[in-house]
C-alpha cells in the first residue's frame, strides 16, 4: 500500500498508525479484539475508536451444536444472500 507509518511497538498499534496514515478519523474493529488496543493512544491521536458486537442468532452450521463468532466466511458459507444482508445490520457499536 506504500504507507509510511510510525514505529509499532503492541499489535493494537499497527490499527492505530495505518489509521493515522490514511488520516482516519474513527477506527471501527470487532470487539472481540478490544483487549489488544489501548483507546488512551487511539485518544492523543483524535481518533475515536469503536468496536462492534454481533448480534447473530443462531444458524444451521456443519455440526450439531452452534459456534458463534465465527468469521464472516462461515456467515457466507451457511447463509443465504438474503440472510447476509439482513444480519449484517445487527451490530451494535461500543
Amino acid at each position: 500500500m506504500g504507507l509510511v507509518v510510525s514505529p509499532v511497538e503492541h499489535p493494537g498499534q499497527w490499527a492505530l498508525r495505518i489509521a493515522e496514515a490514511y488520516g482516519a478519523s474513527e477506527y471501527v474493529n470487532p470487539i472481540g479484539g478490544q483487549s489488544i488496543f489501548d483507546k488512551a493512544e487511539f485518544d492523543r491521536a483524535n481518533i475515536r475508536l469503536t468496536f462492534l458486537k454481533h448480534r447473530l442468532p443462531s444458524y444451521k452450521q456443519c455440526d450439531a451444536i452452534f459456534e458463534p463468532g465465527l468469521s464472516i466466511l462461515d456467515v457466507l458459507l451457511f447463509l443465504s444472500q438474503e440472510n447476509v444482508l439482513n444480519y449484517l445490520s445487527e451490530y451494535d457499536l461500543m
